[in-house]
């Protein structure tokens, strides 16, 4: 077998591997696509499959739907309770984007989690810290 080439020890790929972390990336594309550097120093992208989150995946992961009830309108939603307080909420059902939920903290809900995957490992971690 060949050695393997040090990518870092090319100069040529060493700038092209600073210089792609340097490229702008819409919002409304981060977490869609990756950005990464071919083995010939081409720089590359690639969509990332994220999975939606459905309610049934969040009776899996623990979380407890929500019913609400007005005069105009009946929707649910669904929360993640550690220690009998609630950590986690969903969006509504008829709020959901792309036809899949968005989870956020209770308190701080500028962090949103919608690939089922990320949040799989956020209610792991969750459960292995509330039990000790």
């Amino acid at each position: 077998m060949g050695d393997k080439k040090d990518y870092w020890d090319d100069p040529i790929m060493a700038a092209k591997r600073i210089a792609f972390k340097d490229v702008y990336m819409p919002e409304d594309l981060k977490g869609k696509i990756e950005i990464y550097i071919k083995k010939n120093g081409a720089v590359a992208i690639r969509n990332i499959k994220m999975e939606k989150i459905t309610g049934k995946e969040l009776r899996k992961l623990g979380f407890k739907k929500e019913l609400e009830e007005s005069t105009e309108d009946k929707y649910h939603y669904y929360t993640y309770d550690v220690d009998d307080d609630c950590l986690l909420i969903s969006n509504a059902n008829n709020e959901r984007v792309d036809g899949g939920y968005e989870v956020t903290f209770f308190e701080f809900n500028d962090l949103k989690f919608c690939d089922l995957n990320d949040l799989k490992k956020l209610v792991k971690l969750l459960k292995k810290a509330s039990n000790g």
